[in-house]
């Protein structure tokens, strides 16, 4: 099998890919039409006909190259990540709509966004299909769990108190994380609360405009227990930040079945979400996650959490739940048949 790649974000060479054209977004009007120059040279540049053609993440830009997608191959495939969906504006809903009219298959992660996708976007429903995508992070997760990998270890390898509760602000350095929102409600909580916690900020790539805002807020709310993670972490790292994290705060505005979520999950950590999220299926394994209606419940939910000492273990059944339905050995039989399966 050959795999080409046009990344988006000039990633580094990715293992298992053939050619990789990096063509980096930039902001302003000169940044985009270069932008667009070397998407169209990149184009240009990969070899003839493929089996299938996939858009991860529907810019709406992309309608402007549908003749050389389609030119690529007889199956266009667009997967939708969330915030491609819930995130678009009226004109760019307009574009995203030909790029899914010339979809051979359109892929959600989550069943509740397909059904949010199909009351507004009349395509024939076989070419609807939902494929999660497969999280590594769980075997290595499983791995340390099973050899009662120390804390204070795990801890000390990002500089974190393992004595204090390990409380994730968000997962990347998006806006959309709403980090400086949940660190002004943060500040309402009781000092004798707040003594207890330590705040992460993973922001890995980027995010040097937000390092500089959150360490300005934090000073101003006096809240000194936090650290900032700038790296950008593999898999084996990841598993070790899933399982110090005794509260992950997930209040962003739209997702569809966050990785990092179900990763802090299966390690046993608590989630704080927004109900406002498609995430109605966890609430059967029990109080591992916990939904606030709004952002100004979240001290409460916060200081219930610390108090009772939820995190110490994974609810069960949701280990199995998660693992069923988010590891690559049961997500990868979806994938296949979204990529080279149904019509052409």
């Amino acid at each position: 099998m050959r795999i080409d790649l046009i990344s988006f974000s000039c990633c580094e060479e990715v293992p298992g890919v053939e050619s990789q054209f990096n063509c980096r977004f930039s902001a302003g009007g000169l940044g985009k039409l270069l932008f667009l120059r070397d998407l169209y040279s990149a184009l240009r540049r990969t070899d003839g006909v493929y089996d299938s053609v996939v858009l991860h993440f529907v810019y709406p830009f992309m309608a402007f190259f549908l003749p050389f997608l389609r030119g690529k191959s007889r199956r266009l495939i667009s997967v939708v990540w969330g915030s491609d969906f819930y995130r678009s504006s009226f004109v760019k809903r307009v574009a995203q709509a030909m790029i899914f009219w010339a979809s051979t298959r359109i892929v959600f992660t989550n069943p509740e966004t397909l059904k949010d996708f199909s009351r507004g976007v009349l395509r024939p429903k076989s070419r609807l299909c939902v494929a999660r995508f497969g999280l590594p992070v769980l075997d290595q997760i499983e791995r340390y769990q099973e050899n009662d990998a120390d804390r204070s270890a795990l801890c000390g390898f990002f500089g974190l108190p393992a004595e204090r509760k390990i409380v994730l602000v968000g997962y990347n350095s998006s806006p959309a994380q709403r980090h400086v929102d949940i660190v002004r409600e943060l500040r309402r909580l009781d000092s004798s609360i707040r003594n207890r916690m330590h705040l992460v900020f993973h922001l890995g790539r980027g995010g040097d405009q937000l390092k500089s805002t959150l360490r300005d807020l934090l000073a101003e709310c006096e809240i000194a227990e936090y650290t900032i993670l700038s790296e950008f972490y593999g898999f084996s790292d990841i598993a070790r930040l899933r399982c110090v994290t005794d509260i992950l705060i997930n209040v962003q505005v739209s997702d569809q079945f966050s990785g990092s979520m179900q990763e802090t999950l299966y390690a046993g950590g608590v989630v704080v979400a927004g109900d406002w999220l498609p995430y109605q299926e966890l609430l059967s394994f029990g109080r591992q996650i916990c939904l606030v209606h709004s952002l100004g419940e979240l001290p409460a939910m916060v200081e219930q959490i610390v108090v009772s000492k939820a995190s110490s273990h994974t609810s069960p059944g949701l280990k199995d739940y998660i693992a069923g339905v988010s590891s690559w050995s049961a997500t990868m039989h979806h994938w296949d048949d979204a990529l080279f399966g149904g019509a052409d």
